[in-house]
């Protein structure tokens, strides 16, 4: 019988990191959301750029 193991992957960006009022500011969201982002993704600059630019590119605006 063939065991399947579940493993959990926590994704690790390089490169520099966002402190949560830098995020905040740069973006010029709201805490409450900007907390949320940072639980589910982490502080990577990368990721959160790229994420943002994605929601920006959905939503139409710049």
């Amino acid at each position: 019988m063939t065991e399947i193991k579940h493993v959990e992957r926590k994704r690790r960006a390089g490169g520099e990191a966002y402190t949560l009022e830098a995020f905040i500011e740069k973006y010029d969201i709201d805490p409450e959301e900007a907390t949320d982002l940072f639980t589910r993704f982490g502080p990577s600059k990368i990721e959160l750029d790229l994420l943002m630019a994605a929601k920006r590119a959905k939503s139409g605006s710049k």
